[in-house]
């Protein structure tokens, strides 16, 4: 009751001051300390810190709180407020990412208002512009001006965030000081006290933004808080807003994709001396390139590597998030604002999109294909390969914001581009006019023309598109996850469960939406299957106690008895009979450190004999460390142990061994292990037949099974056989001299491989007059390398093992379409056959597989299969069909 009392007198007192009028002082803090990397436990680290290498920009990031007082204003349409009440404490935080030194300044500081609509703070139109802002000198601060973010900030982490509160300790919770607090930072940088955000550099300009709901905010902050003391030169409304007043000296910009339209047609407003409005058609509210950024973030702050960073697919009515850059337009828009504030020199003006009827919801205007007609017309949209729109719906919660990428089938793209310069120079045509118009920076152009001349579009398998093959990449790997996060602590694309029968039903549905006309599933029994339920291993040496996380049983391995077991740890080295010489690790817990090898189902451990050793050796619990940056989760397949054995992440296998040669007390280990074998369950093979003009067959086999996410194994397999199903099938049957069928098999992770030994059992009517069998199995991995103790990726496709079991002339039609599409092979044919291992000697085959070092681990993620990389390979496939149809098949078979 004081606490209320003592603010009511504030109010009173703060009213009644004419200093109310003007923003409130600010005290700052800062830099706060980060102790940590990303990703660290602790999170002693800047919440979405930028996944930009800022240093390599010359750029520093750092985070300061401020805290100060905040009025609530009435906020009339179109209108200044007036104060409600004063005298509200608050306190959060503004991060900054600017120049190191003032030579590499511009001038210019953008403060945005973190967007808060997914509950946690978002840095929208950083990620959208980041790259463009360090590229050329600005300042960017982010405000978390709101209650959401910073709840959430204070739940993410307590100890670097619990002292933030902007509801004045709960008495205020619809964000009505949030335009004071955004107005305290903007002067702040205009008359910076004892703590200087910028470090020294002097502000020239100030601009703020905001994206989406931070720019409904910012719209009423222009039109009833900043007139009373403005701050702010220029002021980026992005996405969001209704009409904003547009009698003041600020510079206004409304930035706005097609998306943000639908509900805004009604209202444009003219452009002026100090207001403008952008529309750019074919672009969604949420596009691809803010879920790349936003991704990576995310990866960073779960201590992942960047190349890991997975966009997901979300589960909308049709394919999500357009292509169309609308950063692009929004760096222009930035870039003109800096002059316009500078030296009045007004920007351009940009035409509407067309709208048959405003709404709202406005009904746009558009093309046969679907686009939209009208507005700022980039590359994307203008010479397009795909319907993008800035519409869509479907189960999840934003899919109404993210907008449609449906790429054009081969059919559409050859009449569109009948040749690479038709595509090219239509580019080109478009690009000069948006450049010239003002529309697009010269940086921009230059990638676009880059990107269209480094397709293929125009050419034989240019509709094969990686981006696209992507997309279904990620659908499989979300698969995964949703199995996973229905309570699934063993996880994946596992045969005989409702992920097994989620993928056969997803694949068999693409198939049918390709125009495939013969599509089925072919249903098997499988004998009791190996599934574990649940499982734990910690480790306590006196007080400290450690719970090991990345533990993974072996695929067939025992479970314990009923409340696990206590045994004590022994550590063997690498395993060999050598590290064995002395030690009894009879009865105990042996742990081994595994060297990773590529290529290969196992790692040293299992080749070399250590885990068999241990085991033969009398261990009750065997515990394998592999030595791969990242503390992955591996799945071992299978080991054959009498012992219950795990796999173990490096940190927590170093961690554990770190126990073992302290001088404390002895560690003990207790390992809990529920398996069932469980009986009755079903899996699938899904079969589709595309007639072509005889009935001799060329056969497309995928596994669909996989570990975790199991990107590379094999979600790109299935992507790239639906993608071959859709390429042909968008081709006249007279193109196809063979019939084509594709099959999706259960897979090999598990105990039986029931799809494949089917057709191997029915092979001489099954694979009667087959030409060619092909394998797509691992069509996609990013080449990496281990450097000291961490992964570095590269930017190529890994090179693959491959092999033919066929004619010559078989030989050089493989080798030559590799060649060809740049697919990377090993100098020598060679490696495991794969899923189609006893089917390669009963007709002629081609095979292309891949195991990098984190195969079959939870970093095998979508982001670890390149779209460059599984676009050339099912490129190469499409032009092996091609090929071999123009041969007979005696020509094929060997010799």
């Amino acid at each position: 009751m004081r606490r209320l009392t003592l603010s009511l007198v504030l109010v009173c007192l703060t009213v009644a001051a004419g200093a109310a009028a003007q923003v409130q002082p600010a005290t700052i803090t800062g830099p706060i300390a980060v102790t940590v990397p990303p990703g660290d436990p602790s999170r002693d680290f800047i919440f979405s810190t930028s996944a930009i290498d800022l240093a390599g920009y010359g750029y520093v990031e750092e985070e300061f709180f401020i805290e100060g007082t905040a009025n609530r204003y009435t906020t009339p349409e179109l209108a200044t407020g007036r104060i409600v009440d004063g005298g509200h404490p608050y306190k959060t935080r503004l991060v900054v990412r600017r120049p190191a030194s003032p030579d590499r300044f511009n001038g210019t500081v953008v403060v945005e208002w973190n967007n808060v609509t997914a509950g946690r703070d978002l840095d929208i139109d950083w990620f959208q512009a980041g790259a463009y802002f360090v590229r050329n000198g600005f300042v960017w601060i982010g405000v978390s001006a709101q209650r959401v973010g910073v709840d959430h900030l204070r739940q993410w982490s307590p100890a670097r965030y619990g002292s933030l509160d902007v509801t004045h300790d709960g008495m205020i919770e619809d964000d009505a000081l949030s335009y004071d607090i955004f107005s305290a930072v903007g002067r702040a940088v205009r008359d910076p006290g004892d703590v200087d955000v910028l470090g020294g550099l002097d502000a020239a300009r100030l601009f703020a933004t905001g994206h989406s709901q931070s720019a409904s905010r910012l719209a009423v902050y222009l039109n009833s808080v900043h007139p009373r003391d403005p701050v702010f030169d220029a002021v980026v409304v992005h996405g969001g807003g209704r009409r904003i007043r547009q009698d003041q000296d600020v510079k206004i910009w409304k930035l706005m994709a097609e998306g943000d339209m639908v509900s805004r047609a009604d209202i444009r407003q003219p452009d002026t001396d100090t207001f403008r409005t952008w529309e750019v058609a074919g672009s969604s509210h949420v596009d691809i390139f803010f879920r790349i950024e936003s991704s990576r973030v995310a990866a960073l702050e779960a201590g992942r590597e960047l190349a890991t960073a997975e966009t997901g697919i979300p589960d909308c009515e049709r394919p999500a998030y357009s292509r169309v850059p609308f950063r692009h337009v929004l760096h222009a828009a930035f870039d003109h604002l800096v002059r316009w504030v500078e030296d009045a020199t007004p920007p351009p003006t940009a035409p509407p999109i067309d709208t048959a009827s405003v709404g709202p919801p406005a009904v746009f205007a558009r093309d046969a294909r679907g686009n939209a007609l009208g507005g700022i017309r980039l590359a994307a949209h203008a010479v397009p390969t795909a319907t993008n729109t800035g519409t869509n719906t479907g189960n999840q919660r934003f899919c109404r914001l993210y907008g449609t990428h449906e790429p054009f089938d081969a059919a559409t793209l050859a009449r569109l581009y009948p040749s690479p310069e038709v595509y090219v120079d239509a580019v080109k045509a478009v690009v000069a006019a948006n450049l010239a118009a003002g529309y697009i920076l010269e940086h921009d152009a230059t990638a676009t023309v880059r990107e269209a001349e480094r397709s293929d579009i125009g050419t034989p398998y240019g509709a094969i598109d990686g981006d696209h093959l992507k997309v279904y990449v990620e659908e499989l790997t979300a698969v995964s996850r949703r199995y996973r996060d229905a309570g699934h602590q063993f996880w994946g694309r596992i045969i005989g469960t409702a992920a097994d029968a989620e993928n056969a039903a997803w694949m068999a549905d693409k198939l049918r939406a390709a125009g495939v006309p013969e599509v089925r599933t072919q249903r098997f029994d499988l004998a009791p299957q190996w599934m574990p339920r649940s499982w734990s291993v910690t480790a306590a040496a006196g007080a400290r106690a450690i719970v090991l996380r990345t533990a993974q049983p072996a695929y067939t391995t025992p479970g314990t008895p009923a409340g696990g077991l206590d045994l004590e740890l022994v550590y063997v080295g690498l395993g060999t009979e050598a590290d064995f010489a002395g030690r009894d690790v009879a009865g105990k817990a042996a742990l081994i450190t595994s060297m990773p090898m590529r290529s290969t189902l196992r790692h040293s451990a299992t080749v070399n004999g250590a885990v068999r050793r241990a085991d033969a050796l009398g261990a009750a619990a065997i515990l394998v460390s592999v030595a791969l940056p990242g503390n992955l989760r591996t799945q071992f397949y299978p080991t054959r142990t009498e012992a219950p054995t795990f796999s173990l992440g490096q940190q927590d296998g170093d961690a554990l061994r770190a126990m073992v040669e302290s001088d404390g007390p002895a560690p003990r280990v207790h390992v809990d292990l529920d398996v069932e074998m469980v009986e009755g369950l079903q899996t699938a093979n899904v079969w589709a037949t595309l007639p072509g003009m005889t009935d001799e067959k060329i056969v497309i086999v995928a596994h669909r099974d996989g570990w975790f996410e199991g990107a590379n194994d094999n979600a790109a397999g299935v992507a790239t056989t639906v993608v071959l199903a859709e390429y042909f099938a968008s081709l006249p049957r007279e193109r196809r001299r063979r019939t084509l069928q594709f099959i999706g098999t259960p897979g090999h992770h598990n105990s039986a491989r029931v799809g494949v030994e089917w057709i191997e059992d029915n092979a001489g009517t099954v694979l009667d007059k087959t030409v060619l069998l092909i394998n797509a199995e691992h069509t996609g991995a990013v080449d990496l390398y281990m450097l000291g103790n961490r992964f570095e990726w590269s930017n190529r496709p890994a090179a693959l093992m491959w092999g033919v079991s066929g004619s010559p002339a078989l030989r050089h039609i493989a080798t030559d379409a590799y060649e060809t599409f740049g697919v990377s092979t090993l100098l020598d044919a060679g490696g495991p056959v794969g899923e189609i291992r006893g089917l390669e000697d009963i007709v002629p085959s081609i095979w292309l597989i891949d195991a990098p070092e984190y195969f079959h681990s939870d970093h095998e993620t979508a982001a670890t299969v390149p779209a460059e990389g599984i676009e050339a390979v099912t490129r190469a496939f499409a032009k092996i069909i091609d090929e071999v149809n123009a041969l007979d098949v005696e020509e094929l078979q060997r010799p």
